[in-house]
């Protein structure tokens, strides 16, 4: 069971990025900090392991799901990110999806790289 280094840098800088922007948000720091690190923990390679995820769904589903189970109280957050299409909306999700966006495979900061309408926070709110 293992993430790539990739998925690792890219998480480990969104976690930094989200706990220093999370006051912002009015959002407890180290509550950001964990959901950054564990956003796309629904990558995992699980083969050979107990945990089972569904194949079908995407990584976003399967971690929300893991992290469902273990109580995680922003399970949501990483269920429905990259997703705004599903309308679930909260300051947490809205952090999240705007750095995960802005932030490449390598942990680098990219205020181009966008998904869709997310990118960095506007200065001018904080």
């Amino acid at each position: 069971m293992f993430l790539t280094e990739h998925t690792i840098a890219h998480s480990v800088k969104v976690a930094n990025i989200m706990s220093l922007l999370a006051p912002t948000y009015h959002l407890i720091p180290t509550h950001m900090y964990i959901l950054g690190l564990l956003h796309d923990i629904g990558k995992l390679n699980t083969e050979g392991t107990k945990i089972e995820l569904k194949k079908s769904e995407g990584h976003a589903y399967k971690g929300g799901e893991l992290l469902k189970g273990l109580d995680f109280p922003y399970w949501q957050e990483v269920f429905f990110h990259g997703h705004p299409e599903h309308g679930y909306k909260s300051p947490a999700m809205d952090l999240l999806n705007s750095i995960d966006l802005s932030v490449n495979s390598e942990g680098i900061v990219d205020r181009d790289r966008k998904s869709g309408s997310a990118g960095m926070p506007d200065r001018s709110r904080m």
